[in-house]
């Protein structure tokens, strides 16, 4: 057995992250230094799909956010490039969501009619019943878990 990193872990992390921002934007800011951070959503990379097919990868990613389209490596490295550059100059202590409206959306059916559990089961070959949940391991290397609805 080995031991791995849960979503209570993963969670953590990412709001650890943005906290330490936070806090280095506060503390530095009166020296001109800015502090920002970047959080992606669902990009097309190769970890993500974990030996899914690129386009199998982008089908679901095109289903489980708002926006029509998946994203890109490049579309993160644009969102640094900007909060690195002059334009930003003035942007300190923020976390830029980079997520084609992922976060944003709410209700069983508000990407596009998919269920969001539905479609992160597809990387597993297997569908979702309404209301499970999914959790990515991330850089992990192991596949998502889709739990099942809780019984009440």
């Amino acid at each position: 057995m080995r031991a791995g990193a849960g979503p209570a872990a993963y969670s953590a992390a990412k709001a650890g992250v943005i906290s330490i921002t936070r806090s280095a934007a506060l503390e530095l800011a009166a020296d001109r230094i800015r502090v920002n951070c970047v959080c992606p959503g669902g990009i097309n990379t190769p970890l993500l799909g974990q030996g899914a097919s690129s386009e199998a990868v982008g089908q679901v990613l095109d289903h489980i956010q708002p926006w029509p389209e998946h994203g890109r490596p490049e579309d993160v490295a644009a969102a640094m490039c900007f909060l690195a550059s002059d334009e930003a100059r003035f942007v300190t202590g923020e976390a830029l969501v980079v997520d084609g409206g992922l976060t944003i959306a709410s209700g069983p059916r508000a990407a596009g009619g998919v269920r969001p559990g539905a479609a992160m089961a597809s990387f597993g070959g297997a569908g979702a019943p309404a209301g499970s949940t999914g959790v990515s391991k991330g850089s992990t290397g192991e596949p998502p878990v889709i739990r099942p609805p809780k019984q009440e």
